[in-house]
């Protein structure tokens, strides 16, 4: 969108808080959510404004006229979702609840600056480094409520760039006017909308994912069979009477989510884990102590993902073929359809992605990642289970030549923290056992080696564009403490406006199976149950099965009925999970899983993240998310892909088992809109080793060696990224790029 060349209709003045000198816009005056931001609005602009100068309205403006006064009240980051769905990328797609305006300054580019007075030279100027701040710092203005109840949304120009000469685009932005309640309005219901916290009250312990009524009595109803089966030239149709009954795996009301894993995810990098650090280092980090792990649960899911042998051909044979086949779908469909806005690409068609695939297990998603659009430019895979980091090595050697760069860390998110130091307190960073891809000749055979390295590969000051946990962020819940920080550790190394994501059991449908057992869970005046007997649900005629204790389902009830504490009590909210697959087990097709899985609730998922600056764009069940997809006219690959991945039975549809299983699960986004405001509660401080070395910072490096390493540091991040997305970067960029490969260098070295 150009400068605008028609004559202007009206003058503004635009007045500012004060441009912080140190810190951001976004840390000194943002919003990191969407009730925040409507709050401010209602509150009316701050008294600490000062004026920044004046701005002109053209005939694309509304009717009646802005206000004489542009008041802006704060600033939000374009990763805010409520920015997204209102003024995206796309200037084509602005919703009918807004319209959209040019206003500018005067031009002071190029000749244009002889024309000017010396006062609107210095009203241009102030207005051109305001844009260019808001353009860098990837923020839009907000600005406060007329008369007429609207407020606007300040952009920048796509095309301004922040650094080096004034251009046309210095000089004008794109506000977006319209007002409060219609904006409401198509937030909660216009088809973009996801959950959006100024509409729907996610605190409550009875709140309802999108997509389903509720009746009179409080209970989810199932969507349709219209719904579910949707028009499909494709020919797959969902199992009949799947919406008719419990026991057929309906959507009713329920309060959690929780995951477990299958043969290629693993349950990875999420159970309690404490090393004798010298045995690490005598095995490079993969000896076969029993005590490598101190939790009980890691030793299980170390030992029981480690040892399971999985062919393809034994995999055919699993009675829940097309069952895991649906999931992988899943996953297929969720990273695909990832396009996170990460800086250098915030603003323009983003570059290859910087992926960390946490649970990765046996490396079964790699084929997912390097299939996306936009490729990858980093893949760190992390995971608890030893065994299942070799054999996702052996398959990174399989397709490296589709892998820029490649990292496997054994790692547990709810404990360790690769690339990071633990606490301000630390002095050093962890010592983790890594295996790099590029650590070997591209011929290499063996048996893949792993070695201790501090921070497990991960330089101090790299970040990813997406971090996912597939089938596993349910060991994050065993305690608070645990879940604190795996959501501060995921903060910390994701870049704002990127994603995290998972796919896990969705607990509201547990839920509701509990509420239908029959079971007594009636509380007296002092809020005992005198309940005393195993809860026990079982689903796909009985090949899955989840355990209760007496004692949590009182939890469950308990914490239901005060929702008051729903966030500090439901953590380690413990079950079985049993997984069959077949009755064969020396085949490799007996139990896919039969380990202790934590219940995750959904508000304190929510709570958890909003903490660490992330904010919740979706919890979709897995019958949803099909539901959502079932038009092939709009979700072309995304059918295709129900054959290429052998979702569909000879049938041409899933058996009645296996589509009941399926509802057991959900797929959940978050999106990075702030950095981590979290205080980690009970952190211990582990005694340092006398003979560890401290994380070398770039500033600590000698500059004879820096010098002598930039060459090859300059090239492998040119290879890393790609030439493409290289020449895009600005100086900065490019440099805090080099740095990273300067410092990753050195670590290498010792």
């Amino acid at each position: 969108m150009p400068y605008p060349t028609g004559n202007p209709t009206n003058k503004h003045m635009i007045s500012s808080p004060s441009m912080p000198a140190d810190g951001t816009l976004q840390t000194s005056y943002g919003f990191s959510n969407t009730p925040d931001l409507f709050k401010a609005l209602e509150d009316g602009a701050p008294s600490n404004l000062k004026r920044l100068g004046d701005v002109y309205s053209y005939a694309d403006g509304p009717s009646p006229p802005l206000s004489r006064d542009f008041l802006v009240v704060g600033f939000a980051d374009t990763a805010l979702s409520v920015v997204r769905k209102l003024v995206g990328d796309d200037d084509d797609d602005t919703p009918p609840c807004l319209q959209k305006c040019l206003i500018s300054s005067k031009r002071m580019d190029g000749s244009y600056a002889k024309s000017l007075r010396p006062k609107d030279m210095e009203n241009s100027k102030a207005f051109s480094l305001f844009m260019r701040r808001l353009k860098k710092e990837g923020v839009v203005a907000i600005i406060a409520k007329d008369k007429y109840e609207r407020f606007g949304i300040l952009k920048p120009s796509e095309s301004i760039h922040p650094e080096g000469e004034l251009t046309a685009d210095d000089f004008f932005g794109i506000c977006y006017v319209g007002r409060v309640e219609p904006i409401k309005d198509f937030l909660a219901k216009g088809i973009r909308a996801v959950v959006d916290e100024a509409i729907v009250d996610e605190s409550s312990v009875l709140w309802k994912p999108t997509g389903v009524m509720a009746t009179n009595n409080g209970l989810w109803q199932p969507p349709g069979n219209n719904e579910d089966t949707g028009a499909d030239p494709f020919s797959w149709k969902p199992p009949d009477g799947h919406t008719n009954g419990l026991s057929s795996g309906n959507d009713f009301e329920a309060t959690f989510q929780n995951t477990w894993d299958t043969v290629e995810s693993g349950v990875g990098n999420v159970l309690s884990t404490k090393r004798k650090r010298k045995d690490n280092e005598e095995h490079g980090g993969a000896n076969n102590e029993n005590d490598f792990h101190s939790n009980a649960g890691a030793a299980a899911a170390d030992e029981f993902y480690s040892k399971l042998t999985r062919s393809l051909d034994t995999r055919a044979e699993s009675r829940l073929f097309h069952m895991r086949s649906f999931n992988g779908w899943v996953k297929a469909t969720q990273i695909q359809e990832l396009d996170p806005r990460t800086k250098p690409d915030r603003g323009k068609a983003g570059g290859p992605m910087r992926v960390l695939d946490l649970a990765c297990g046996k490396g079964g998603d790699l084929g997912k990642w390097v299939l996306h659009a936009r490729g990858i430019s980093n893949y760190v895979g992390s995971d608890v289970a030893r065994g299942s980091l070799r054999d996702a090595a052996v398959r990174a050697r399989q397709i490296r030549q589709k892998l820029k760069r490649c990292t496997f860390i054994c790692a547990d998110l709810g404990s360790d923290v690769p690339g990071r130091l633990k606490s301000p307190n630390s002095k050093y960073m962890q010592k983790l056992s890594m295996w790099s891809l590029q650590d070997e000749s591209e011929h290499e055979t063996g048996t893949p080696e792993f070695r201790m390295l501090r921070g497990g590969g991960i330089a101090s000051n790299e970040k990813f564009d997406v971090i996912s946990i597939q089938f596993a962020i349910h060991y994050m819940m065993q305690t608070k403490q645990r879940a604190q920080r795996f959501f501060e550790t995921v903060s910390q190394l994701l870049e704002i406006g990127g994603n995290l994501i998972a796919t896990t059991i969705d607990a509201r449908v547990v839920i509701a199976h509990l509420m239908n057992l029959g079971l007594d869970l009636h509380f007296d005046e002092s809020r005992n149950s005198t309940m005393d007997q195993e809860a026990i649900i079982e689903v796909g005629g009985g090949a899955c099965r989840i355990q209760f204790e007496p004692k949590v389902v009182k939890r469950i009830f308990q914490s239901q009925a005060d929702s008051s504490t729903c966030v500090d009590d439901l953590f380690g909210l413990e079950y079985s999970f049993t997984l069959v697959e077949g009755s064969d087990h020396a085949a490799g097709v007996g139990n896919a899983v039969n380990l202790p899985e934590w219940l995750t609730p959904i508000p304190a998922l929510k709570c958890l993240a909003a903490e660490a600056g992330l904010e919740l764009e979706y919890v979709q069940n897995f019958h949803e998310f099909f539901a959502i997809r079932n038009d092939p006219n709009t979700h072309t690959a995304a059918h295709s892909a129900l054959y290429n991945m052998k979702v569909l039975n000879r049938n041409g549809s899933l058996s009645t088992e296996e589509w009941e299983i399926s509802h057991l699960y959900c797929a959940v986004k978050f999106r990075k809109v702030s950095e981590s405001t979290m205080k980690l509660d009970d952190i211990v401080e582990e005694a340092e080793e006398e003979d560890e070395i401290a994380p070398l910072r770039l500033k600590q490096i000698d500059p004879l060696v820096k010098a002598k390493l930039m060459p090859i540091a300059m090239r492998e991040a040119k290879q890393n990224i790609g030439n493409e997305a290289w020449l895009k970067l600005s100086a900065e960029e490019k440099k805090h790029v080099v740095d990273v490969s300067i410092e990753k260098l050195v670590l290498e070295c010792g």
